[in-house]
Protein backbone atom coordinates (compact mmCIF):
# COMPACT_ATOMS: atom_id res chain seq x y z
CA UNK A 1 0.00 0.00 0.00
CA UNK A 2 3.14 2.35 0.41
CA UNK A 3 4.51 1.57 -2.64
CA UNK A 4 1.16 2.62 -4.12
CA UNK A 5 1.16 5.65 -2.35
CA UNK A 6 4.68 6.90 -3.54
CA UNK A 7 3.39 5.63 -6.76
CA UNK A 8 0.66 8.24 -6.60
CA UNK A 9 2.53 11.10 -5.30
CA UNK A 10 5.38 10.83 -7.78
CA UNK A 11 2.75 10.43 -10.90
CA UNK A 12 0.77 13.87 -9.61
CA UNK A 13 3.96 15.36 -8.57
CA UNK A 14 4.97 14.91 -12.20
CA UNK A 15 1.76 16.12 -13.88
CA UNK A 16 2.21 18.99 -11.77
CA UNK A 17 5.43 20.01 -13.02
CA UNK A 18 4.60 19.19 -16.18
CA UNK A 19 1.86 21.29 -15.90
CA UNK A 20 3.98 24.04 -14.55
CA UNK A 21 6.14 23.45 -17.01
CA UNK A 22 3.62 23.80 -20.40
CA UNK A 23 2.29 26.43 -18.90
CA UNK A 24 5.66 28.61 -19.12
CA UNK A 25 5.87 27.69 -21.92
CA UNK A 26 3.08 28.63 -23.71
CA UNK A 27 3.17 31.78 -21.20
CA UNK A 28 6.04 32.74 -22.81
CA UNK A 29 5.53 32.43 -26.49
CA UNK A 30 2.02 34.08 -26.09
CA UNK A 31 3.56 36.90 -24.30
CA UNK A 32 5.56 37.75 -27.31
CA UNK A 33 8.89 37.23 -25.80
CA UNK A 34 10.04 34.67 -28.51
CA UNK A 35 9.64 36.53 -31.76
CA UNK A 36 8.45 33.53 -33.79
CA UNK A 37 7.84 35.03 -36.87
CA UNK A 38 11.23 37.21 -37.46
CA UNK A 39 12.57 33.37 -37.86
CA UNK A 40 10.99 32.42 -41.02
CA UNK A 41 13.57 33.82 -43.03
CA UNK A 42 15.78 30.34 -41.30
CA UNK A 43 13.30 28.04 -43.33
CA UNK A 44 14.91 24.43 -43.86
CA UNK A 45 15.25 22.07 -40.97
CA UNK A 46 19.37 21.56 -41.42
CA UNK A 47 19.80 25.23 -40.05
CA UNK A 48 17.96 24.16 -36.73
CA UNK A 49 19.43 21.05 -36.73
CA UNK A 50 22.84 22.89 -36.77
CA UNK A 51 21.36 25.62 -33.97
CA UNK A 52 20.54 23.26 -31.39
CA UNK A 53 23.30 20.83 -32.19
CA UNK A 54 26.07 23.32 -31.47
CA UNK A 55 24.36 24.52 -28.17
CA UNK A 56 24.52 20.86 -27.35
CA UNK A 57 27.28 20.39 -28.03
CA UNK A 58 28.80 23.50 -26.30
CA UNK A 59 26.55 22.76 -23.07
CA UNK A 60 28.81 19.27 -22.87
CA UNK A 61 32.32 21.71 -22.77
CA UNK A 62 30.27 23.71 -19.66
CA UNK A 63 28.48 20.73 -18.00
CA UNK A 64 32.37 19.14 -17.88
CA UNK A 65 33.70 21.95 -16.62
CA UNK A 66 31.65 22.59 -13.90
CA UNK A 67 31.79 18.65 -13.19
CA UNK A 68 35.61 19.34 -12.68
CA UNK A 69 35.02 23.03 -10.62
CA UNK A 70 32.95 21.07 -8.15
CA UNK A 71 35.06 17.88 -7.91
CA UNK A 72 37.28 20.43 -6.13
CA UNK A 73 36.26 20.29 -2.80
CA UNK A 74 34.99 17.23 -3.38
CA UNK A 75 31.14 17.90 -4.64
CA UNK A 76 31.34 14.41 -6.59
CA UNK A 77 28.69 14.09 -8.94
CA UNK A 78 28.54 11.72 -12.29
CA UNK A 79 28.99 13.62 -15.59
CA UNK A 80 25.76 12.84 -16.84
CA UNK A 81 23.95 14.56 -13.70
CA UNK A 82 25.84 17.60 -14.52
CA UNK A 83 24.67 17.60 -17.97
CA UNK A 84 20.89 16.54 -16.26
CA UNK A 85 21.07 19.77 -14.07
CA UNK A 86 22.30 22.06 -17.24
CA UNK A 87 19.70 21.21 -19.09
CA UNK A 88 17.38 22.05 -16.48
CA UNK A 89 19.11 24.85 -15.79
CA UNK A 90 18.93 25.85 -19.51
CA UNK A 91 14.75 25.40 -19.42
CA UNK A 92 14.68 27.83 -16.67
CA UNK A 93 16.84 30.52 -17.65
CA UNK A 94 13.52 30.98 -19.88
CA UNK A 95 11.68 31.40 -17.14
CA UNK A 96 13.79 33.33 -14.38
CA UNK A 97 14.92 36.97 -15.37
CA UNK A 98 18.07 37.52 -16.68
CA UNK A 99 20.60 34.74 -17.98
CA UNK A 100 21.50 32.75 -14.88
CA UNK A 101 18.45 32.00 -13.59
CA UNK A 102 18.57 28.69 -14.12
CA UNK A 103 22.11 28.71 -12.50
CA UNK A 104 19.92 29.28 -9.14
CA UNK A 105 18.14 26.21 -9.97
CA UNK A 106 20.50 23.44 -10.64
CA UNK A 107 22.45 24.79 -7.67
CA UNK A 108 19.34 24.07 -5.20
CA UNK A 109 19.50 20.43 -6.55
CA UNK A 110 22.55 20.08 -5.32
CA UNK A 111 21.89 21.64 -1.92
CA UNK A 112 19.53 18.50 -1.04
CA UNK A 113 22.46 16.07 -1.36
CA UNK A 114 25.54 18.34 -0.56
CA UNK A 115 23.87 20.50 2.37
CA UNK A 116 27.21 21.07 4.52
CA UNK A 117 28.89 22.17 0.67
CA UNK A 118 26.48 25.13 -0.34
CA UNK A 119 28.42 27.73 -0.23
CA UNK A 120 30.82 26.11 -1.96
CA UNK A 121 28.53 25.00 -4.98
CA UNK A 122 27.52 28.81 -4.80
CA UNK A 123 30.94 29.87 -5.43
CA UNK A 124 31.32 26.79 -8.25
CA UNK A 125 28.56 28.51 -10.24
CA UNK A 126 29.92 31.41 -10.12
CA UNK A 127 33.82 30.50 -11.46
CA UNK A 128 32.15 28.41 -13.43
CA UNK A 129 30.53 31.46 -15.18
CA UNK A 130 33.69 33.75 -14.71
CA UNK A 131 35.40 31.17 -16.73
CA UNK A 132 32.93 31.21 -19.63
CA UNK A 133 32.96 35.16 -19.46
CA UNK A 134 36.62 35.28 -19.53
CA UNK A 135 36.86 32.68 -22.60
CA UNK A 136 34.40 34.64 -24.36
CA UNK A 137 36.13 38.14 -23.91
CA UNK A 138 39.64 36.12 -24.86
CA UNK A 139 38.15 35.26 -27.99
CA UNK A 140 37.43 39.17 -28.34
CA UNK A 141 40.37 40.49 -27.16
CA UNK A 142 42.87 38.87 -29.20
CA UNK A 143 40.41 39.33 -32.60
CA UNK A 144 40.15 43.11 -31.41
CA UNK A 145 43.85 43.61 -31.31
CA UNK A 146 44.66 41.61 -34.09
CA UNK A 147 42.32 43.28 -36.62
CA UNK A 148 41.66 46.43 -34.95
CA UNK A 149 42.78 48.13 -38.00
CA UNK A 150 39.73 47.07 -39.67
CA UNK A 151 37.49 48.19 -37.80
CA UNK A 152 35.73 51.80 -38.38
CA UNK A 153 38.25 54.64 -36.99
CA UNK A 154 35.96 55.91 -34.12
CA UNK A 155 36.13 52.43 -33.52
CA UNK A 156 39.63 51.49 -33.34
CA UNK A 157 40.62 52.88 -30.28
CA UNK A 158 38.09 51.76 -27.68
CA UNK A 159 38.10 48.19 -29.16
CA UNK A 160 42.07 47.66 -28.78
CA UNK A 161 41.83 49.64 -25.37
CA UNK A 162 39.94 47.18 -24.14
CA UNK A 163 41.61 44.34 -25.79
CA UNK A 164 45.05 45.01 -24.50
CA UNK A 165 43.67 46.04 -20.87
CA UNK A 166 41.66 42.65 -20.50
CA UNK A 167 44.08 40.17 -21.88
CA UNK A 168 46.45 41.83 -19.32
CA UNK A 169 44.23 41.27 -16.57
CA UNK A 170 43.51 37.72 -17.70
CA UNK A 171 47.67 36.87 -16.84
CA UNK A 172 47.98 39.13 -14.16
CA UNK A 173 44.89 37.25 -12.79
CA UNK A 174 46.69 33.53 -13.29
CA UNK A 175 49.78 34.99 -12.06
CA UNK A 176 48.41 35.90 -8.81
CA UNK A 177 46.74 32.80 -8.64
CA UNK A 178 49.47 30.61 -9.22
CA UNK A 179 51.79 32.44 -6.92
CA UNK A 180 49.93 34.23 -4.08
CA UNK A 181 50.67 32.96 -0.55
CA UNK A 182 48.48 30.75 -0.16
CA UNK A 183 49.01 29.95 3.34
CA UNK A 184 49.06 32.88 4.86
CA UNK A 185 45.67 33.55 3.44
CA UNK A 186 44.47 30.34 4.42
CA UNK A 187 45.34 30.94 8.33
CA UNK A 188 43.32 34.65 7.76
CA UNK A 189 40.27 33.41 6.62
CA UNK A 190 40.15 30.53 8.87
CA UNK A 191 40.79 33.08 11.72
CA UNK A 192 37.37 34.65 11.37
CA UNK A 193 33.72 32.59 11.38
CA UNK A 194 32.24 34.79 8.79
CA UNK A 195 35.29 34.79 5.88
CA UNK A 196 35.61 30.85 7.31
CA UNK A 197 31.87 30.08 6.44
CA UNK A 198 31.62 32.85 2.91
CA UNK A 199 34.87 33.18 1.77
CA UNK A 200 36.78 30.16 2.66
CA UNK A 201 35.40 27.93 0.50
CA UNK A 202 35.97 29.87 -2.77
CA UNK A 203 39.61 29.84 -1.87
CA UNK A 204 39.73 26.27 -2.50
CA UNK A 205 39.98 27.22 -6.03
CA UNK A 206 42.81 29.40 -5.79
CA UNK A 207 44.39 26.93 -3.25
CA UNK A 208 44.19 24.19 -5.91
CA UNK A 209 45.24 26.10 -9.24
CA UNK A 210 46.41 22.92 -10.92
CA UNK A 211 42.68 21.48 -10.65
CA UNK A 212 40.92 25.06 -12.47
CA UNK A 213 43.34 24.93 -15.48
CA UNK A 214 41.82 22.49 -17.36
CA UNK A 215 37.95 23.96 -16.92
CA UNK A 216 39.19 27.00 -17.96
CA UNK A 217 40.60 25.60 -21.57
CA UNK A 218 37.08 23.54 -21.50
CA UNK A 219 35.71 27.28 -21.67
CA UNK A 220 36.86 27.84 -24.78
CA UNK A 221 35.51 25.14 -26.52
CA UNK A 222 32.11 25.83 -25.27
CA UNK A 223 32.09 29.11 -25.89
CA UNK A 224 33.44 28.51 -29.40
CA UNK A 225 30.05 26.68 -29.84
CA UNK A 226 28.31 30.13 -29.01
CA UNK A 227 29.95 32.33 -31.68
CA UNK A 228 29.43 29.47 -34.09
CA UNK A 229 26.07 29.24 -34.27
CA UNK A 230 25.75 33.46 -34.88
CA UNK A 231 28.74 32.75 -37.71
CA UNK A 232 26.74 29.73 -39.47
CA UNK A 233 23.82 31.74 -39.65
CA UNK A 234 25.80 34.17 -40.95
CA UNK A 235 26.65 31.72 -44.04
CA UNK A 236 23.54 30.08 -44.30
CA UNK A 237 21.73 33.83 -44.86
CA UNK A 238 24.86 34.58 -47.00
CA UNK A 239 25.68 37.93 -45.15
CA UNK A 240 28.92 39.30 -46.20
CA UNK A 241 30.76 39.85 -42.65
CA UNK A 242 34.35 38.77 -42.27
CA UNK A 243 34.44 35.80 -39.43
CA UNK A 244 37.14 37.39 -37.15
CA UNK A 245 33.94 40.60 -36.60
CA UNK A 246 31.72 37.71 -34.93
CA UNK A 247 34.58 37.19 -32.67
CA UNK A 248 34.91 41.07 -31.40
CA UNK A 249 30.97 41.17 -31.34
CA UNK A 250 28.92 38.20 -30.35
CA UNK A 251 30.91 37.92 -27.03
CA UNK A 252 29.34 41.83 -26.10
CA UNK A 253 26.44 40.74 -27.36
CA UNK A 254 26.30 38.17 -24.80
CA UNK A 255 27.15 39.72 -21.84
CA UNK A 256 24.35 42.13 -22.20
CA UNK A 257 21.93 38.84 -22.08
CA UNK A 258 23.77 37.74 -18.82
CA UNK A 259 21.80 41.51 -17.08
CA UNK A 260 18.68 40.17 -14.68
CA UNK A 261 16.01 41.92 -16.87
CA UNK A 262 14.15 39.69 -18.78
CA UNK A 263 14.03 35.15 -19.53
CA UNK A 264 17.00 34.38 -21.24
CA UNK A 265 17.93 37.77 -22.02
CA UNK A 266 15.12 38.12 -24.54
CA UNK A 267 14.72 41.75 -25.69
CA UNK A 268 17.63 42.53 -24.11
CA UNK A 269 20.20 40.50 -26.56
CA UNK A 270 18.14 41.72 -29.50
CA UNK A 271 18.78 45.28 -28.61
CA UNK A 272 22.61 44.52 -27.63
CA UNK A 273 23.05 42.57 -30.89
CA UNK A 274 21.35 45.05 -33.11
CA UNK A 275 23.47 48.06 -31.32
CA UNK A 276 26.56 46.09 -31.93
CA UNK A 277 25.78 45.17 -35.52
CA UNK A 278 24.94 48.49 -36.12
CA UNK A 279 27.10 50.29 -35.36
CA UNK A 280 30.02 48.53 -36.32
CA UNK A 281 28.87 47.30 -39.88
CA UNK A 282 25.32 48.61 -40.25
CA UNK A 283 23.75 45.21 -40.14
CA UNK A 284 21.53 45.75 -37.18
CA UNK A 285 18.55 44.08 -38.84
CA UNK A 286 21.18 40.20 -38.77
CA UNK A 287 22.08 41.20 -35.45
CA UNK A 288 18.38 40.51 -33.93
CA UNK A 289 17.81 37.99 -36.18
CA UNK A 290 21.10 36.24 -34.70
CA UNK A 291 20.61 36.55 -31.25
CA UNK A 292 16.79 35.25 -31.58
CA UNK A 293 17.98 32.61 -33.83
CA UNK A 294 20.51 31.30 -31.39
CA UNK A 295 17.94 31.66 -28.41
CA UNK A 296 15.18 29.86 -30.43
CA UNK A 297 18.46 26.79 -30.45
CA UNK A 298 18.76 27.43 -26.63
CA UNK A 299 15.07 27.06 -26.07
CA UNK A 300 15.18 23.64 -28.79
CA UNK A 301 17.26 22.17 -26.46
CA UNK A 302 15.81 23.51 -22.74
CA UNK A 303 12.82 21.65 -23.97
CA UNK A 304 14.56 18.70 -22.89
CA UNK A 305 15.68 20.65 -19.45
CA UNK A 306 11.61 21.14 -19.32
CA UNK A 307 10.92 17.02 -19.62
CA UNK A 308 14.16 16.31 -17.25
CA UNK A 309 12.62 18.86 -14.45
CA UNK A 310 9.41 16.92 -14.59
CA UNK A 311 11.09 13.49 -14.17
CA UNK A 312 14.05 14.65 -12.25
CA UNK A 313 14.79 13.28 -8.75
CA UNK A 314 14.71 14.96 -5.58
CA UNK A 315 18.63 14.01 -4.65
CA UNK A 316 21.40 13.92 -7.03
CA UNK A 317 23.60 10.71 -6.52
CA UNK A 318 26.87 10.19 -7.98
CA UNK A 319 25.94 7.12 -10.16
Amino acid sequence: MASKQNFLKQWLLSALKLLVAAGLITWLILSGKLDLQSLKKINHWSAWFFGSGLFLLGLLFNSLRWQMLLQVDGVEISFKEALKLSLIGIFFNFVVPGGVGGDVVKGGYLFKSFTKKKMFISWSILVDRLMGLAAMLTYSGVAGMLFYQHLKPSLQNSFFTFSLFFLLGLVFTAIVVAFVPKQGIEDFLLKHPISEKFLYPLFFFIKKPSKIVIPFFLSFGGQAMMVAIVYGLGLYLHVDIPWWYFLILVPYGFIATILPISPAGLGVGQMAFYYLFQQTLEQGEFGILAITFYQASQFIVGLGGGLLFVLYKKEVSDG
